[in-house]
């Protein structure tokens, strides 16, 4: 729960990086298996392109979703 918190605090400071959200994910392999899931799917990427980066993911995704993905786990 630190961690999701964490990834909530920093998605939502205007002062923060893609590369900091990125790394917050990186310490939970839910979140990290959750979030590149969520942005290869069909909703997020129409066009099917493979995603296999977490910083490729949160640029997709946007800090938004990734903080409501974080409040939700």
């Amino acid at each position: 729960s630190r961690t999701a918190r964490a990834i909530a605090q920093c998605a939502n400071d205007d002062a923060s990086s893609g590369t900091e959200l990125a790394a917050l994910i990186l310490r939970d392999a839910g979140m990290t298996t959750k979030v590149l899931r969520l942005a290869s799917s069909r909703l997020y990427n129409p066009v099917g392109l493979r995603i296999r980066t977490v910083s490729r993911a949160v640029a997709l995704l946007g800090f938004g979703v990734v903080a409501e993905i974080a409040l939700g786990i």
